[in-house]
C-alpha cells in the first residue's frame, strides 16, 4: 500500500491511494473521490474516477472521468493515471484541508445514478483539524485509519478446524486484510472463534460468508471444496482453496474454466511451494547446482492424524506431488500406487506412489499416518550433486551433497567412479510458509497476476491423485494420468 499526501498552507492538494486489482471484462471498478467546496457550501464536486487497471489506448472520456476540478474550472478527461485505487485532486484555492469524502467499492459492483460503477459504502473523512462546516461536506468524520480499513481486502474463511484456524490466525495478522467472517457448522469451533476473535463475525450460512467478502479461503473438509469454490467463483469472489481442490478431475477442470470465465483468482493451497527452502532448492536446481535432476523421492510419515474421509495419499501426497511437478517442471505421464488399510477398512493408512515423468525421470513418495517417526523429507539426485530438504530440521533445512557417480572417464579404467565431496547448507529464509502463502494470495488478488499454485497446477496434482485410485484398484499396475484429458 502507498499513500501520498501533498499539503501546503493548510490546503489538501492530493490524495492518492494505490490498490491495483484485476480488471473484470466489461466491468471496471472505480474508486471515486469527492471534494467539498467550503466557500459555497457545495458538496460532491467529483474530480476523478480511476479504473483499477486503466485500459490501454486513448484516455477514457466517459462521464465518470469528466469532472470539474473546482467551481469555476473547465471539464475534461483526466486521462489514465498510474494504476491505482482512488484519486482526489482539489483546487488549492478554496478547499480546506481534509474536506474529502471517498466512495469505497465493495463487490458486487453495480451502477449509480450517474451511470458510474456503484458503491456500497460511503466513507466521509476529516484529515485536518477543522471539522466539516456542514453535514453536507462530510457524511461522517473518520480518521485516515478508517479510510485505509475501508480499502483493505475483505475475506471470509470456510472451515476453522485445525488448519482453518491457522488460516484465521495468519490472515488476521496481515495489515492490509480484514477477516470479515468465518463459516463453520461446528458450534464449538464458532464459539472458539467468537472468544478469540470477537471483531470477526461467525455464521453457518455459506452464502452469507461469501456475500460479506471480496475473497474467500476454503479450508473445510475436502468433500466440500468443489461446491464452495464453485459458489464463490459464481459470486465473483477470488478463492484460495486447500488441497485437494476437488475430488474428481472433471470437477477440478470445471473450477479452472469457471475462474477463467469469471476472471477471478483461483489458488490452491499447496503450501510447500511457498516454503522458502523449497523455493531456494528450485532456484539452485535451475541454476545447475546439482546438474541435471535424475530422480527424487519423498517421505511424509507420522503417527496420526488418522482420517476417515480420505486415505493417506489424498491427505498427505498432494504436498509431494506438487513439489515433484515443481522441481521437474512437468507432470507425470504414468503413476503406480500400492497401499494397505490396516486401521480402517477401505482407507489406506500407508502407500507408496511412483510417478514417471518425461525423459526418464522418476519420483517416488512414501506416505503414512501409521509410523513411529515423523519425517518430512525430499531428496533430489542430480548427475553432479544431490540435494536434501528436511523440514524437520530447525536450522539446516536444505543441504547440498557434493556426491555423484558416473563413468570412470579413463579409457584404461572400467566400471563407474563414485565421488565424495563436501556438504553445504545454504541459508534459508525463516519466514513461515503459511504467511508467505497468504501474502502471495492477497498480492495476486490486488495485482491480478497468476498464483504460483493456480488452478491449473492444482488440476495437475488432482490428475495424479485420481490415477492413484485406479492403480490401487488394479493392484498397483501403472496407469496413465490422463494428462491430455
Amino acid at each position: 500500500m502507498e499513500k501520498l499526501f501533498a499539503a501546503g498552507g493548510g490546503i489538501l492538494e492530493s490524495f492518492h491511494y494505490f490498490r491495483p486489482a484485476p480488471l473484470s471484462q466489461g466491468l471496471r471498478t472505480r474508486a471515486q473521490a469527492a471534494c467539498s467546496n467550503a466557500a459555497t457550501g457545495m458538496a460532491g464536486k467529483w474530480v476523478g474516477s480511476i479504473p483499477r487497471n486503466p485500459p490501454s489506448g486513448p484516455p477514457h472520456t466517459g462521464e465518470c472521468m469528466r469532472r470539474r476540478k473546482d467551481a469555476g474550472g473547465g471539464a475534461g478527461p483526466l486521462g489514465n493515471p498510474p494504476r491505482g485505487f482512488g484519486l482526489a485532486v482539489t483546487s488549492a484555492s478554496h478547499v480546506p484541508l481534509g474536506h474529502v469524502r471517498l466512495r469505497v467499492p465493495i463487490p458486487p459492483w453495480g451502477e449509480d445514478e450517474r451511470g458510474c460503477p456503484g458503491f456500497d459504502r460511503l466513507v466521509g473523512c476529516s484529515l485536518g483539524t477543522t471539522p466539516p462546516p456542514s453535514p453536507r461536506m462530510c457524511v461522517e468524520s473518520a480518521t485516515l485509519a478508517d479510510i485505509i480499513r475501508g480499502l483493505m481486502i475483505s475475506i471470509s474463511i470456510f472451515g476453522i478446524g485445525d488448519w482453518g484456524y491457522n488460516h484465521l490466525r495468519t490472515f488476521s495478522t496481515l495489515g492490509d486484510v480484514k477477516v470479515e467472517m468465518v463459516c463453520d457448522l461446528n458450534d464449538k469451533l464458532l464459539d472458539r472463534a467468537r472468544k478469540q476473535f470477537p471483531a470477526i463475525a461467525v455464521t453457518k450460512n455459506p452464502a452469507e460468508a461469501i456475500e460479506r467478502a471480496e475473497a474467500v479461503v476454503i479450508a473445510s473438509s475436502a468433500k466440500t471444496h468443489f461446491e464452495l469454490t464453485k459458489l464463490a467463483l459464481l459470486a465473483g469472489r477470488h478463492v484460495l482453496v486447500e488441497k485437494p481442490m476437488a475430488l474428481k478431475v472433471a470437477e477440478g477442470r470445471a473450477l479452472v474454466e469457471l475462474a477463467q470465465k469469471q476472471q477471478r483468482i483461483l489458488m490452491v493451497g499447496h503450501l510447500l511451494l511457498h516454503h522458502p527452502a523449497v523455493l531456494l532448492a528450485k532456484e539452485l536446481i535451475n541454476a545447475g547446482e546439482i546438474g541435471t535432476p535424475l530422480y527424487l523421492y519423498t517421505q511424509r510419515v507420522n503417527l496420526g492424524k488418522i482420517r476417515s474421509d480420505e486415505n493417506a495419499i489424498w491427505s498427505l501426497a498432494p504436498h509431494d506431488v506438487s513439489m515433484a511437478n515443481f522441481i521437474f517442471d512437468a507432470s507425470p505421464v504414468r503413476v503406480s500406487a500400492r497401499g494397505h488399510a490396516y486401521v480402517q477398512p477401505g482407507i489406506e493408512d500407508v502407500a507408496f506412489v511412483t510417478m514417471e515423468y518425461p525423459n526418464g525421470r522418476l519420483a517416488h513418495t512414501h506416505v503414512s499416518w501409521l509410523d513411529p517417526h515423523k519425517v518430512r523429507k525430499l531428496t533430489v539426485v542430480g548427475d553432479k550433486k544431490m540435494l536434501v530438504f528436511d523440514d524437520m530440521e530447525s536450522e539446516e533445512k536444505l543441504k547440498i551433497y557434493d556426491k555423484s557417480a558416473g563413468s570412470a572417464g579413463d579409457a584404461a579404467a572400467s566400471g563407474v567412479s563414485v565421488r565424495y565431496g563436501d556438504i553445504r547448507s545454504p541459508r534459508t529464509d525463516p519466514k513461515e510458509p503459511l504467511r508467505q502463502e497468504a501474502e502471495h494470495f492477497i498480492d495476486c488478488v490486488r495485482t491480478g497476476k497468476p498464483p504460483r499454485t493456480d488452478g491449473r497446477q492444482g488440476l495437475d496434482v488432482l490428475k495424479v491423485l485420481e490415477a492413484t485410485n485406479r492403480s490401487l484398484a488394479s493392484g498397483g499396475k501403472p496407469v496413465e494420468t490422463l494428462e491430455n484429458s
